[in-house]
């Protein structure tokens, strides 16, 4: 069974669909994710990077070739066609931390949440400067319930 579902919304996105992609085939837990590459009627090469990947890793990764329909129509057909119990959307010009992947992956099988919310890095363009963007204060194993969650929505609202 596929744990994760990763919907990549692609429009003219060669320059970064590699590191992307790339960022999730070294994970062990690479046969548990269900990665799609949404093509949104590229002009570039980003179809064949993604045909070269979903060729490479037919188990994981999948490609679908649509005219364009923007973003947000984008993301609707990776949605369409996920298979995974849970679902994160990750722009072409992104990349995951692979180490955390199997983690990720391990913690997502024992639990029954509706949703997750991790930390996250960001890297200034300009300068290369890494930031860590912190979702939450506590632990990583902390459940909370809805209403927790938005009686503190200054705390989660960064995710």
């Amino acid at each position: 069974m596929k744990i994760i579902s990763f919907i990549i919304p692609s429009f003219n996105s060669e320059r970064f669909l590699d590191k992307c992609l790339n960022s999730f085939i070294s994970s062990e837990a690479l046969d548990k994710l269900d990665i799609i590459i949404v093509n949104d009627g590229s002009t570039d090469n980003t179809p064949s990077i993604a045909d070269k990947y979903a060729s490479a890793y037919s188990g994981s990764i999948r490609v679908i070739h649509q005219e364009n329909r923007g973003h947000g129509g984008a993301i609707n057909a990776g949605c369409d066609a996920a298979v995974g119990k849970y679902l994160k959307v990750i722009d072409a010009d992104d990349s995951v931390v692979t180490d955390n992947i199997s983690f990720f992956v391990e913690k997502l099988e024992s639990i029954d949440s509706d949703i997750v919310l991790t930390h996250y890095y960001t890297t200034d363009v300009t300068t290369g400067v890494i930031k860590k963007w912190m979702c939450y204060p506590e632990t990583f194993d902390r459940e909370y319930t809805l209403s927790e969650m938005m009686s503190r929505w200054d705390d989660f609202s960064r995710c």
